[in-house]
């Protein structure tokens, strides 16, 4: 359509020539202030001690794609192991776990990097040359630093050590062996706070968030909503990682597993990678879902592009990454608007976001700055989470948390953690969530919901009536 047609927040982002990535200056918006100083330099945290050397060694493998998979069907009950697969064909499964690092109170991602700094002073990989992979902690963050206690064995934030990380990059298996030549000393514990505050029902805090809208006492609030099923008999992680791969190749599969719960999903949104100075990221917000047919499909779409409170939600988000990296990267660019992308259960708008680190930030500062986008959390960020804590208490958990690796180069690769369910005691909790404005209706918001549960339903072999 011609440009001239856009929704006036399209309009703002000015081209440097027809259809080339854009720098520009996002609008003003609701309750924006300017990023704290301390954001702009690295986060530091006095280290601690661990005490004794990671001795690493890397060799070529032989294992496939479904090998890995079925790993995890061999992880015991009171055993710990993390799986993870992206888009870019990165495969990997960890387990025989050596050290946690528990970072879930205080600054978060300043425990993330002490843990991180602490890790890498005391790494030795033996092996050199192209099998190298180098020190890679896995795990990730809550939504926020409390959680409900169904979520206690994972807390509101760890990073695992572990001793056996099995692999497949660009096509090349190999795995990697870990080992400690004493017993670390014991890391500073930081427990997550407990927060049990039963939630009013889903649909009643749909209408309140719209109603806050509508009286700008906020730009935009995201709801979340979970939903309990038995768990079908024959249904492990392992089937679940191998169905969500299956249907969801253009998303990240991740599985955390301890304790005898998994936390698993598979989603569209990239929190942050980094390589070297290099940054990216994205913005996601704005949704449909799949019509019954090519012909439905094509007009949802369409309706997509020009949907006013759809463009106007994705806009939010948009602007706020792109106030959030100003202080810490350079050369940040993005598309011109956003397109359409197709899952195979939802249409999204989405804008890849680029750039490059400014010299002395580091990712996790980056990370920290990001997290939680109005895409999960709403806009101003400190009155929508604050809005959360009390609607929702701590029954989040890692739903829309941060979950990934921290290398020892630096490098990070984090996604928000969507379409998800957690498996405890026999039952599935599935989570999805929605961005309400102003414009939002009930529902269709309540019609999105469904689309987004129906992801993790048909992993899990539900029925579309649980």
């Amino acid at each position: 359509m011609a440009s001239a047609n856009w929704p006036a927040c399209i309009r703002t982002m000015r081209p440097l020539a027809p259809d080339a990535p854009t720098s520009y200056a996002p609008r003003e918006r609701l309750g924006s202030a300017p990023l704290p100083p301390a954001l702009a330099g690295p986060l530091s945290q006095p280290p601690r001690v661990f005490g004794v050397k990671i001795h690493c060694t890397t060799r070529a493998a032989h294992h496939t794609a479904s090998a890995l998979r079925d790993a995890l069907a061999s992880v015991g009950p009171e055993e710990t192991a993390f799986y993870w697969r992206s888009p870019e064909g990165e495969m990997l499964v960890a387990d025989r776990l050596l050290h946690s690092w528990e970072v879930g109170a205080g600054d978060r991602f300043a425990r993330s990097q002490a843990a991180l700094d602490e890790a890498r002073a005391h790494f030795v990989e033996a092996t050199e040359g192209s099998q190298a992979r180098g020190l890679r902690l896995l795990g990730g963050l809550a939504f926020a630093p409390e959680v409900a206690s169904e979520w206690s064995a994972f807390g509101a934030g760890r990073w695992l050590l572990f001793g056996r990380i099995r692999g497949i990059t660009e096509g090349l298996a190999w795995e990697q062996e870990l080992r400690l030549d004493g017993h670390p000393n014991a890391s500073q514990s930081a427990a997550a706070a407990v927060l049990d505050a039963p939630p009013a029902p889903y649909a009643a805090r749909l209408s309140a968030a719209v109603e806050s809208c509508r009286r700008g006492e906020l730009e935009k609030l995201v709801v979340a909503s979970w939903t309990d099923a038995p768990l079908v008999a024959g249904v492990t992680p392992a089937t679940v990682v191998t169905a969500l791969d299956a249907r969801f190749e253009a998303c990240t599969t991740y599985a955390l597993l301890t304790a005898g719960a998994c936390f698993v999903g598979a989603t569209p949104e990239l929190l942050l990678a980094t390589d070297g100075d290099g940054l990216r990221t994205v913005a996601l917000a704005g949704s449909a879902p799949r019509g019954r047919d090519e012909a439905a499909d094509a007009l949802q779409m369409a309706a997509l592009r020009r949907s006013e409170k759809d463009l106007r939600e994705h806009c939010i988000v948009r602007d706020d990454i792109f106030v959030r990296l100003g202080p810490l990267a350079t050369h940040i660019t993005m598309g011109v608007a956003p397109a359409v992308w197709v899952l195979p259960n939802i249409f999204h708008l989405r804008t890849p976001i680029s750039g490059l680190l400014q010299p002395g930030v580091t990712p996790l500062s980056v990370a920290s700055a990001l997290h939680p986008t109005p895409a999960v959390c709403g806009a101003p960020r400190a009155a929508a989470a604050a809005r959360l804590a009390t609607d929702e208490g701590g029954a989040r958990g890692w739903y829309a948390g941060a979950v990934g690796w921290l290398a020892g180069s630096g490098d990070l690769e984090l996604v928000v953690a969507l379409r998800c369910a957690l498996l405890r005691d026999g039952t599935a909790r599935l989570f999805a969530g929605v961005g309400v404005v102003a414009a939002s209706e009930v529902t269709a918001e309540l019609a999105e919901t469904e689309s987004k549960l129906a992801a993790m339903r048909g992993a899990l072999g539900l029925s579309e009536a649980h």
